[in-house]
């Protein structure tokens, strides 16, 4: 097992980060959260929301279809909203021009996907919001901005990351520690 003997709960307000080494199980916790068919869980009750009702960042975007553009991957997801209405609201995740919101996500840059999946994520605001390795490839400017943004949102927030700076910032409650098959305070 990669790990074993857990005690996790989470308020719906609450804000916590999952820290430790490479390899030590952190991604694996939240596909485990997640229900993620490939992970198998041997003992224990899982209570989560809806998965609907879960928005999740993986480190490697692999949400995002390839083949899709910005314009297309946020339409669907807001039908109700106007074209002009559209615009402004991918303008909010830094998407202005039309060379922007008409590229296919398998040519953004890795902080381009990274706001192009909150703002998916915002389309429909999630009662959780689960975060993996969210500033790997951030330029500062979207490391601002997504602080910004994460410091508004008022749901229950799990972010793993190994950037200090980057967590000190947040309004986190706690940090676990992903450690020799264990979580801890």
């Amino acid at each position: 097992p990669i790990l074993s003997q857990l005690n996790f709960s989470l308020g719906s307000n609450e804000r916590i980060a999952l820290q430790g080494n490479n390899g030590s199980g952190k991604t694996t916790f939240l596909k485990a959260l997640l229900h993620d068919p490939q992970i198998t869980i041997t003992a224990g009750n899982w209570h989560l929301p809806d998965r609907s009702k879960i928005g999740y960042l993986d480190q490697h975007y692999q949400v995002l279809p390839p083949d899709k553009t910005v314009l297309d991957l946020i339409s669907t997801q807001t039908p109700q909203l106007s074209s002009q209405e559209i615009r402004t609201f991918l303008a909010d995740f830094l998407f202005y021009t039309n060379e922007q919101v008409y590229t296919l996500t398998k040519n953004l840059s890795g902080g381009e996907k990274v706001r192009l999946i909150l703002a998916l994520i915002c389309a429909k605001p999630p009662t959780l919001l689960i975060l993996d390795e969210l500033t790997n490839n951030l330029d500062l400017e979207t490391k601002a901005y997504l602080l910004q943004v994460l410091n508004l949102y008022n749901g229950a927030l799990i972010i793993i990351s190994h950037d200090h700076d980057f967590l000190s910032q947040l309004r986190l409650d706690q940090a676990y520690q992903v450690a020799k098959n264990t979580l801890n305070k």
